[in-house]
């Protein structure tokens, strides 16, 4: 558990994660596909397509963990190899299609749904040419 001393972090008026600049280059290296590490993370101007793939990468290692299932088992039943199953359990989003990762996910008979959410307010730098037209992003949910 993180302790926080609040009296210390004001009057050294820092962060108790960190400099800003060694956050950045934390979520930089987190962000990178060739990330050896944990779980990758998604970098904040994902695309839908992104978000969809991440959303059923974290679902199929959901339910990994659920049934405590080995590596090895779950890359029997989704008929990959350990290295790619493991890949997939770490978000490596690029390296898989959309379709397959459905496919995963029904093969281990996660429910999927997709659902439509108003998209939030962002500031606009330049005018919007069609300012009129609302727009909405499409999100992943599980059942």
């Amino acid at each position: 558990m993180l302790a926080i001393d609040e009296r210390n972090m004001k009057k050294n008026n820092t962060n108790p994660f960190g400099k800003e600049k060694e956050i950045k280059e934390v979520l930089r290296k987190l962000t990178n596909p060739n990330y050896q590490g944990s779980n990758l993370a998604l970098p904040e101007d994902a695309t839908i397509i992104e978000k969809f793939k991440y959303e059923i990468c974290q679902s199929i290692a959901h339910y990994k963990l659920k049934n405590k299932l080995e590596l090895k088992e779950m890359a029997d039943l989704l008929s990959l190899d350990k290295s790619s199953m493991s890949k997939l359990l770490r978000c490596h989003i690029e390296l898989f299609a959309l379709d397959s990762l459905i496919t995963y996910a029904e093969k281990l008979t996660i429910p999927l749904q997709i659902t439509e959410t108003p998209r939030s307010p962002r500031k606009r730098i330049l005018p919007s040419s069609n300012s009129r037209k609302s727009s909405r992003n499409i999100l992943l949910a599980k059942k």
